[in-house]
């Protein structure tokens, strides 16, 4: 917009605004107010800027100094009081939107933030928002963890509807005092959890999609609840799987963790979501009742997820997830919830400060971790390494972890894909196989079952066959199972086995067609 074109859009708007001001008298001297005067005095009360994808914000200077998008009810209700207390007189609603256009049109002409939710990153600090009453921030350096008050926050924070409040941490607690809560099955189970948990406070990198998985009554819903209630506090705490892409992402706009409660499948499009989620995605959709406007979200969500059966199968999905295996709760410690919800709220604050201690360990050592290799979620990696002097665990039980991790990720994604099982069932019979898309397809079909070629799951089409051999290329590859493509004449596939005959007879079953879809 040229400043020719600004001038004369601001001069319109004071005109409305005057039009809609200029009868409003106050009660002290029965003088008119001038409109310019009323926006100067409202434009002090606020810190205008906008974010990067162009949403304008304003900071209420008050005791709280709340950031809020210029369209929330707050800023609108904000606006309404100032310029009663200017006038001693209720305004209307048309002033009110008009001098609200201006402070807009201030907030894109000025300076442009980053507006965090919940948890930020900036100079090697991270910021957290309690959201308490008294607006106190968290403030962890390399240094240690501090309380600030808000006014001496340098990055804004937006608080939603849906945005509880954080304890004041105890710094005298530890990690370790959040292992009574969770009966998780094995070792390895800890130390992932307490990995995703120290990376979830990072707001910088991906953070792996925590799936919690078990029987009936080994407390799934309860431990999504409290994870939550940990890293980021709302109202509720875990909700159903969205129905659609527009309601994911408006959650994720309100929301710094998704948990979702009681899954017991995951259809493709949502399993898609969720991997831009877990690894950064933007999202644009129009804002309603609007013709242009647009609604945007750019960022990295944790995401949490409970069910019986694992639901999740995309190749991409699993991934970017850490497997939870829930164990049962013996009798004796089985608690009612209102009593167990005591004992948690007693210890939430010092597992904080234990957590707030170790991100400040991973600071410090950050820049100094430099891996030989790194797993899919790199990022995870580095900062559990950087902290790993203030975790209760080494960092070869990490790796060890992340190694069974990734085993279950293969075994679960194989046998969730009938031709790969396929694949596994016919190498182990043949070790080597070479031919067209087509002729695999057939030959493929002797090594399953009826009931599974009738289901979507199995190509219908040599073309479906070779994307789906593509996707599931690096899991095969962890059984031993290489997978070539080449073209000579014809399209070829080469499927062989990379593993010593010895070892594929000593490892390898006779191949047994699968019966879990019958």
């Amino acid at each position: 917009m040229s400043d020719e074109t600004s001038n004369c859009s601001n001069y319109l708007l004071r005109g409305n605004a005057y039009a809609a001001s200029e009868k409003m008298m106050t009660k002290k001297n029965n003088t008119q107010l001038d409109p310019d005067t009323i926006y100067e005095t409202l434009k002090s009360k606020y810190d205008l800027f906008s974010d990067p994808s162009g949403m304008p914000f304003a900071t209420i200077k008050d005791k709280n100094n709340e950031t809020v998008p210029t369209l929330d009810i707050k800023f609108i209700r904000s606006v309404t009081r100032n310029i009663h207390n200017q006038t001693n007189r209720p305004p209307l609603s048309n002033l009110v939107k008009s001098y609200i256009t201006l402070l807009e049109d201030d907030a894109l002409n000025g300076p442009i933030k980053k507006v965090w939710l919940r948890y930020a990153y900036e100079e090697n600090i991270i910021y957290v928002d309690t959201a308490d009453e008294n607006g106190n921030i968290i403030k962890i350096t390399a240094g240690g963890p501090t309380v600030i008050p808000k006014q001496e926050c340098p990055v804004p924070f937006y608080k939603t509807k849906r945005t509880r409040s954080l304890p004041m941490p105890d710094f005298e607690g530890s990690i370790e005092e959040i292992l009574p809560f969770f009966h998780l099955e094995n070792q390895h189970n800890i130390v992932l959890f307490l990995s995703c948990m120290l990376k979830a406070m990072i707001p910088i990198g991906a953070t792996p999609l925590v799936s919690i998985n078990g029987p009936q009554n080994t407390g799934k819903t309860i431990k999504s609840r409290l994870t939550k209630d940990l890293i980021d506090p709302t109202s509720p705490l875990t909700t159903g799987t969205p129905n659609s892409e527009r309601q994911l992402f408006i959650s994720a706009i309100n929301s710094y963790c998704l948990a979702y409660d009681n899954l017991s499948s995951l259809n493709r499009t949502l399993s898609d979501l969720y991997c831009t989620l877990v690894t950064g995605a933007g999202y644009c959709t129009r804002k309603l009742h609007t013709d242009t406007d647009e609604i945007i979200f750019d960022g990295k969500r944790f995401l949490i997820m409970n069910g019986i059966p694992n639901f999740l199968w995309s190749p991409d999905i699993c991934q970017r997830s850490v497997f939870l295996e829930t164990a049962p709760i013996p009798a004796e410690e089985r608690l009612p919830e209102n009593i167990l919800l005591h004992k948690w709220e007693k210890a939430k604050p010092r597992i904080l400060g234990g957590f707030y201690k170790a991100v400040s360990v991973a600071l410090r050592n950050i820049e100094y971790v430099n891996l030989d290799s790194y797993n899919r979620m790199a990022d995870f990696e580095q900062w559990v390494v950087a902290a790993i002097d203030a975790l209760p665990f080494t960092q070869e039980q990490y790796h060890q972890a992340c190694a069974a991790n990734r085993e279950h990720i293969n075994d679960e994604a194989i046998d969730a894909d009938p031709v790969a099982s396929a694949v596994v069932a016919m190498i182990a019979q043949c070790h080597q196989w070479t031919g067209t898309a087509s002729q695999l397809l057939y030959q493929l079909s002797l090594f399953t079952t009826e009931a599974i070629k009738r289901t979507h799951l199995w190509p219908a089409q040599p073309n479906k066959l070779t994307e789906n051999l593509r996707r599931m290329t690096v899991f095969l590859a962890e059984r031993c199972i290489k997978i070539e493509f080449y073209k000579s004449g014809d399209r070829y596939i080469k499927i062989y086995s990379t593993a010593p005959p010895t070892l594929i007879s000593q490892s390898t079953p006779a191949p047994v067609l699968p019966t879990y879809y019958e």
